[in-house]
């Protein structure tokens, strides 16, 4: 070959091969605490980009030089953009910056991964734990009835008018205490004084239903509550709560001239050591009550831990856990309405409860996938007595296991993600409570897409629910479907539809023993309910100087199949020496029901002027919920000769609404702070309650009960309830609270015979460092 050849060969080989080397982006995208975020998105354009691995590191392909704009996206995070160079080897490592703004509050129960609020296509609220620690809650239940659309009936929350009064049985909305259902395995309620207020993060609410995700009980919504993890700096804290109630409203209710004190004490510390994520917390708490004979008196230990192995990027695992014990005494009537805080035949149920769980769990990543198993072993034992010192066949313990895997695999640009899994539960219950030994299991598979693009979200899942009882199995598969769309900067639009199938509970269908001079009667030919709900809501995000903030409005429409009710009636034939021992409880399908309405929701915080910052958490429900088979039959008379309809056991038989619930309720909690002073002022409101237990107002039970329609007819407007708090901030290390709740001593009977509490004062001082 000539020299010439040679020559002009050598350069087409070098072009050729400048024009296809590779030119190679790379680095580490962490938090603010330092630890690796995975599953960043890093881009160009929609053609060009990757995401960030378990151990937070990305690569990113060019195959020219040149100045790039590169895009660095994560929720909850703020947006970096960056202009790079690229030429060879080019490294660029990221700490992104959580993005506080109220639209963009991350939440994990919607969809089981991480998104805005303002992308979910479900109602959602958020609540921060300022709420809980200013308004002094030593009972999770309590701060319940201050959440937008929410109200809580002798334990039973429900959402959106979607329960009414089941007295200790069975739950529509799944309570989840860090992604793990936190109800009972026998009656399927929410163990809610065994929640740890000292120490939560945050929670997150959904309204609808959301069975595909969270499973049977998840039927009229899901309350997802995360306590704190530990952070770089150890944080720690120690209060002293002190308060007492104020006399009754009526001084012929009086019972006592002492003065009825609640006290104790919590604690918690949050730290860091090499690898190990470590949270505990302990909380005492002595309450005398304001009810003759009912108090409690309980201790509760937490922890949480999560060992980061430092040799395989992505792998973590630990053991979380409590340990609760308690002594309380339950009310369920009143001697009558001039006595109404004084237990029927002053028989008072006492109990002795000690429940302990230990939860496992265990993360890691194959590639993109991440990889989730959650475990929970409970074990819970109640020691029942009477005032005669027996147990009067209440005694009940249950052993519950439960465990979960989950998948979460991004694809296609991370547009895509992927969430399936399978859970399942078994629980264990030998109690002469519900006739003997119950078992109970649980397996469902499940699997949701979501997509993301742009504007534009949307997502779709199936669960397929396999129960059994004993001998009675039934399985069903249900569906959801939502979008969300951003119409305009800072408006989203959305609609979802969802399916729920909830299986009745060991205590719903088996339950049999007497409370003072009632019965509960057993079903067990209970059937399973199911429903849907649809929605369509909009939530629109503001910003007033730097006050920002939210409103959101929805419209839902809800139906249940085989809705199950406790029903009070006569269920035996009568005694002619006691004939109000054929009088209780018990649970029946009523067939078809409908709940339609709308709510509007108002949240923000910020500065609102030099010094002053205001915190803003407010709803209103309208709710219109309608037995569509007011007609059917749903029992016949002991002897089977007489049949009942619905309508029969109604207080009104003319109207079809549904017992023990309120067409309206309004909340609204605003917290101003100048400096070091806070001030805050909670409001909650319920109308009238249209429908209760005809029985409760027939002549058979008045005579041995009496003054439930007086207290029907105290407050025919409805109720306000008035809670005001302050606080000071000493120093960065201690601050003070002083809370009355029911400031002016409203007397509310939120059910038959049962008035709540009198006016409270409390003093709580806190210690943080």
């Amino acid at each position: 070959m000539h020299l010439k050849h040679q020559l002009i060969l050598a350069v087409c080989i070098c072009k050729f091969s400048t024009a296809t080397a590779q030119h190679t982006l790379i680095g580490n995208i962490t938090d603010e605490n330092k630890e690796p975020l995975a599953s960043v998105s890093i881009y160009v354009s929609p053609s060009i980009g990757t995401t960030s691995n378990a151990s937070g590191n990305y690569q990113l392909e060019f195959t020219e030089t040149g100045t790039q704009e590169i895009t660095f996206s994560y929720v909850g995070y703020e947006t970096e953009k960056r202009k790079v160079f690229i030429n060879g080897e080019t490294r660029i490592n990221l700490h992104l910056k959580p993005n506080h703004g109220e639209l963009n509050q991350v939440v994990v129960s919607a969809g089981r991964f991480e998104q805005e609020i303002k992308r979910v296509s479900v109602s959602t609220d958020i609540i921060k734990p300022y709420l809980i620690e200013n308004k002094v809650v030593v009972n999770m239940e309590h701060i319940m009835n201050q959440l937008p659309s929410v109200n809580v009936i002798d334990g039973q929350v429900n959402i959106r008018s979607g329960s009414g009064w089941s007295y200790g049985a069975g739950s529509r909305v799944m309570v989840l205490l860090d992604d793990i259902p936190y109800l009972s395995g026998d009656a399927g309620v929410v163990q809610w004084k065994f929640i740890p207020t000292e120490n939560i993060e945050q929670m997150e609410v959904i309204k609808g239903a959301s069975s595909v995700l969270y499973g049977s009980s998840a039927l009229n919504g899901t309350i997802h509550i995360r306590t704190a993890t530990a952070k770089d700096k150890p944080q720690s804290g120690f209060t002293l709560f002190s308060g007492f109630f104020d006399q009754l409203a009526r001084d012929s209710a009086q019972w006592s001239k002492r003065t009825r004190w609640q006290y104790g004490f919590n604690a918690y510390h949050n730290r860091k050591i090499k690898q190990l994520d470590l949270s505990t917390s302990i909380n005492y708490l002595k309450d005398e009550g304001y009810r003759l004979g009912e108090n409690d008196e309980r201790l509760r230990i937490n922890w949480r831990t999560n060992y980061r192995n430092k040799k395989i990027a992505g792998l973590s695992y630990g053991l979380n856990g409590s340990v609760n014990t308690q002594k309380s005494a339950s009310f369920l009537l009143w001697e009558s309405f001039a006595q109404s805080y004084i237990s029927l035949d002053s028989a008072s149920t006492n109990a002795r409860v000690l429940n302990t769980s230990i939860d496992p769990h265990l993360d890691f990543y194959t590639g993109s996938v991440k990889h989730k198993i959650r475990g929970r072993m409970m074990y819970t034992n109640n020691d029942i007595t009477n005032l005669q010192g027996d147990s009067n066949n209440q005694d009940n313990s249950f052993n519950l296991w439960y465990g979960e895997y989950q998948g979460q695999l991004p694809f296609y640009k991370n547009r895509f993600m992927l969430s399936s899994g399978l859970a399942g539960s078994y629980t264990y219950s030998n109690s002469p409570l519900y006739n003997g030994t119950n078992i109970a299991t649980n397996y469902a598979p499940f699997a949701q897409l979501d997509y993301r693009y742009k504007q534009i979200s949307l997502s779709a899942g199936l669960r397929h629910e396999q129960f059994a009882i004993n001998e009675f199995k039934q399985s069903q598969t249900i569906k959801r479907a939502g979008f969300n769309i951003e119409a305009a900067r800072y408006t989203f639009v959305r609609a979802s539809y969802g399916e729920g199938y909830r299986f009745p509970s060991i205590a719903e269908r088996y339950v049999s023993t007497s409370v003072g001079i009632l019965n509960v009667f057993s079903n067990p030919e209970l059937k399973p309910e199911s429903g849907w709900n649809a929605e369509a809501g909009i939530k629109q995000g503001f910003k007033l100087g730097n006050w920002q903030g939210y409103a959101d409005i929805a419209y839902f429409h809800t139906e249940y199949d085989n809705m199950i009710e406790f029903i009070f009636g006569q269920w035996k034939e009568p005694d002619i020496n006691n004939p109000i021992a054929a009088l209780g409880f018990k649970s029946l399908n009523i067939g078809r029901t409908r709940i339609t309405g709308w709510d509007i929701t108002l949240a923000g915080q910020g500065k609102i002027a030099d010094n002053w910052e205001m915190k803003v958490l407010a709803g209103f429900t309208y709710t219109n919920p309608l037995a569509v088979d007011f007609d059917k039959i749903i029992a016949t008379s002991f002897d089977g000769s007489v049949a009942f309809p619905y309508k029969f056991y109604n207080e009104d038989s003319s109207n079809n609404t549904l017992k023990y619930r309120y067409n309206h309720i309004a909340k609204a909690d605003i917290e101003l702070t100048y400096k070091m002073i806070s001030l805050g002022v909670s409001v909650r409101y319920n109308s009238y309650m249209q429908n209760i237990d005809r029985i409760f107002l027939e002549p058979l039970l008045t005579q041995s009960v009496p003054g439930i329609s007086r207290g029907r007819q105290l407050n025919p407007n409805g109720d306000w309830i008035t809670d005001v708090r302050i606080a000071y901030k000493i120093n960065t290390s201690w601050h003070v609270n002083f809370v009355v709740n029911n400031i002016t001593n409203h007397e509310q009977m939120t059910r038959p015979a049962d008035m709540r509490p009198p006016r409270m004062f409390v003093l709580q001082a806190t210690y943080k460092w």
